[in-house]
C-alpha cells in the first residue's frame, strides 16, 4: 500500500507537468536558475533526474528526462551523446535513490527488510554510479568521442581513479585505512579525474600503485609484529 501510494503521487506530478506544459519550460528554467554555469546546470540536472525518475519504468523515465533536461545541457555546447548519457544514467539511478525507489522496494520485499534501510544500502553500494555521469561530461573519450588511443587511455585512468575513490569511501583496501591514507587516495583520484595532461595522470596512477603496494606490505608485516609482541 505505501509503495502504491507513492507511485500514484509521482504519477500525478508527472501528469500535471506534461499537461500544463511545464515540461517544455524546464530546460529554460534550469539555465536561468543555474546562471548558464555548466557545473550548476549539471547539479540541477542530477537532482531533477532523480526526482523525475521516481516511480517510472526505465524506458519511460529516459524519454521523460531526454525531452525535459537534455536540451539544457546541449544549449551549453555539450555533445548530444554526452548529454543523453548523463541524464540516462541518473534517471536509471533513481530506482535505488530514496524516497521513491522501486528497485530497493522490490529488494526489501524479497529480503523482508526495512525499505528505507535497503535503499540507503543500495545507494552506498552503487555510489560510484553517481560519479560516472560527471566523468562522461568532462571526459567524453569514455564514450568514444575522440581517437581510439585517447579513449583507451582515458578509460584506464578512470578505472584507476574510481578504484582509489572506492578506497576513500569504503575506508578499506586489504585492511582498514587511516584517515591520512584515505586523504591521499582522494587527492590522487581527483588528480586523475581532472587529468590536466597524461603525464600528471600517469604519475597519479603510479602513486596509487605505490600506496596499494605499501598497504600490502603493512598487512604482511602486521601479523609478524603481533607474533613477536
Amino acid at each position: 500500500m505505501p509503495i502504491g501510494a507513492t507511485c500514484i503521487a509521482m504519477g500525478l506530478i508527472v501528469g500535471i507537468t506534461g499537461l500544463t506544459g511545464l515540461g517544455l519550460k524546464v530546460s529554460e528554467l534550469m539555465l536561468i536558475a543555474a546562471g548558464h554555469s555548466l557545473v550548476l546546470v549539471l547539479l540541477v540536472t542530477f537532482v531533477a533526474c532523480i526526482i523525475f525518475g521516481m516511480g517510472l519504468a526505465s524506458s519511460a523515465v529516459y524519454i521523460f528526462v531526454a525531452i525535459m533536461l537534455a536540451p539544457a545541457l546541449m544549449t551549453l555546447g555539450m555533445p548530444i551523446l554526452v548529454a543523453h548519457f548523463f541524464v540516462f544514467y541518473f534517471a536509471q539511478l533513481s530506482c535505488i535513490t530514496p524516497p521513491v525507489c522501486l528497485c530497493s522496494y522490490a529488494a526489501s520485499s524479497i529480503a523482508k527488510s526495512n525499505a528505507m534501510k535497503t535503499a540507503v544500502l543500495a545507494v552506498s553500494i552503487g555510489i560510484m554510479g553517481f560519479v560516472v555521469p560527471f566523468l562522461f561530461v568532462f571526459h567524453p573519450e569514455l564514450i568514444l568521442e575522440g581517437s581510439l588511443v585517447s579513449s583507451v587511455m582515458t578509460f584506464l585512468f578512470m578505472i584507476i581513479g574510481l578504484a582509489a575513490l572506492t578506497f576513500v569511501l569504503g575506508g578499506y583496501l586489504n585492511r582498514q585505512l587511516s584517515l591520512l591514507e584515505r586523504a591521499v587516495f582522494l587527492v590522487l583520484a581527483i588528480v586523475i579525474f581532472v587529468q590536466w595532461n597524461y603525464v600528471i595522470s600517469i604519475l597519479g596512477a603510479a602513486m596509487i600503485g605505490v600506496m596499494i603496494f605499501i598497504s600490502i606490505l603493512i598487512k604482511r608485516r602486521s601479523p609478524t609484529l603481533s607474533k613477536k609482541n
